[in-house]
């Protein structure tokens, strides 16, 4: 796969909510292929949503175990990832 094939980031969240103590996961797609975990992450953090067990907001110094991959939109549709918003 050619370079510019891979222009899609996709960014998983595993955490423990801190209100429920059940484990959560949230798969974010950004547009642009970037392991730079200084621009990848926030953009990933800023789409977090509530818990989906207790449905109670999630703090922004939770603890994240991440993983980054850069891919196309195709291949991250296989592996599970959402369907990125379109502007």
């Amino acid at each position: 796969m050619e370079e510019k094939d891979q222009c899609w980031t996709g960014v998983v969240f595993d955490y423990t909510c801190p209100n429920c103590h059940k484990p959560g996961r949230q798969k974010f797609v950004l547009e642009g292929g970037s392991y730079d975990e200084k621009i990848v992450l926030p953009k990933a953090a800023a789409g977090m949503t509530p818990c989906k067990e207790c449905g109670e907001p999630l703090p922004k110094n939770l603890m994240l175990a991440t993983d980054i991959v850069v891919a196309t939109l195709e291949q991250l549709r296989n592996g599970g990832y959402p369907v990125p918003p379109i502007n």
